[in-house]
């Protein structure tokens, strides 16, 4: 596809929707709050485009949530706590962007997280995982 442009606020009023899937266009912008009001979505795929600003803590009311790939954009922020409130993500790829900060150890909270792709980022400190 070669969508342009950005995201409408609007998106949030597709509540019921269950899958959002966007990968490989030109979208430009920021992520509009108003995405935490779709409570149904299960997959987020905005991957390869031009997305910019910080991943929205919004995101924690998608409770059902499996798959959240952000990866090849250019967002530009640490990963908000909200994040690691989704205990149902199964898939979280967050990988070439500018995040930067550190892993929060409660991402020890995200008890069915199988993929976690971070790869080319600036996020630094030691991983918190606990494997015990």
């Amino acid at each position: 596809n070669n969508l342009k442009g950005t995201i409408p606020e609007e998106i949030g009023l597709l509540s019921s929707s269950e899958t959002l899937r966007l990968p490989k266009n030109n979208i430009g912008g920021t992520i509009p709050d108003t995405i935490g009001n779709m409570v149904s979505l299960s997959v987020i795929d905005m991957s390869n485009n031009k997305i910019t600003g910080a991943i929205p803590s919004t995101l924690s009311g998608v409770r059902d949530l499996i798959l959240l790939d952000l990866s090849q954009n250019q967002l530009n922020s640490s990963i908000p706590l909200e994040l690691y409130e989704l205990h149902f993500l199964r898939i979280l790829s967050l990988a070439t962007n500018r995040l930067s900060g550190k892993l929060d150890p409660s991402i020890n909270n995200m008890t069915s997280l199988v993929t976690l792709d971070m790869r080319r980022n600036e996020i630094s400190g030691t991983f918190p995982l606990d494997f015990d």
